[in-house]
């Protein structure tokens, strides 16, 4: 699914970098984003933002450089074979062509399914919960994906867990979101992981972020 957006997210980092890195202390926390081909990096841009003060890494699904819906190269910090489970607090999956990579590696459903077990916050937007379609992460759960209703070859993936019409869905240690809830979803991550010390910051950071078009 392709997106247009209308705003340089270089000039939102400059004008607001400054004033609002100060509003969270560094925290002693592994961020971990998902990274494949066609993966869209603007669904990536928020919850790193708001996860900014933690040690915020990359993992690649393949070897080498892959490249974002956006048409970006990036080189992963980690394979991920190297993931050692037990370093991972959070692990965030964007959407974008995740469908395509749903049988790629047999590596990332026993990843999924060993941070599940381990009650490991695991966090999808938009394509991202495709991904989690074949694995134990959604059994018993509810859960919403895509960016308005579910494609209809998305469903026939989607045997466990209950999908639900919602912008942003928490249900224990799984944050799922629709695209068109970025904003929302980086937040619910941040409330999640215990980024924000007060309610005013969260709201803060919240109207910071749903403004950008």
């Amino acid at each position: 699914m392709k997106h247009i957006y209308n705003f340089s997210f270089f000039q939102f980092h400059n004008k607001v970098f400054t004033y609002y890195h100060s509003l969270i202390p560094l925290i002693k926390m592994n961020s971990y984003f998902l990274l494949y081909d066609g993966f869209s990096g603007y669904e990536m841009v928020f919850p790193a933002f708001i996860l900014r003060k933690t040690n915020v890494k990359t993992v690649g699904l393949k070897d080498g450089r892959i490249i974002s819906e956006e048409n970006m190269g990036y080189t992963p910090d980690f394979h991920i074979s190297e993931i050692n489970v037990d370093d991972v607090d959070i692990f965030i999956i964007p959407g974008g062509s995740a469908l395509q990579h749903l049988n790629d590696n047999s590596l990332l459903p026993k990843l999924l399914n060993e941070l599940h077990s381990k009650n490991k916050v695991i966090a999808a937007i938009c394509g991202g919960p495709v991904l989690l379609a074949n694995t134990s992460v959604l059994e018993n759960k509810r859960f919403t994906a895509g960016g308005g209703e579910l494609p209809e070859n998305w469903q026939k993936n989607f045997t466990k867990g209950k999908y639900v019409i919602e912008d942003v869905v928490v249900d224990e240690n799984i944050i799922t979101a629709k695209g068109v809830a970025v904003a929302s979803f980086a937040v619910a991550i941040g409330k999640k992981m215990g980024i924000f010390s007060s309610a005013e910051q969260e709201k803060q950071n919240y109207e910071l972020i749903k403004e950008i078009r």
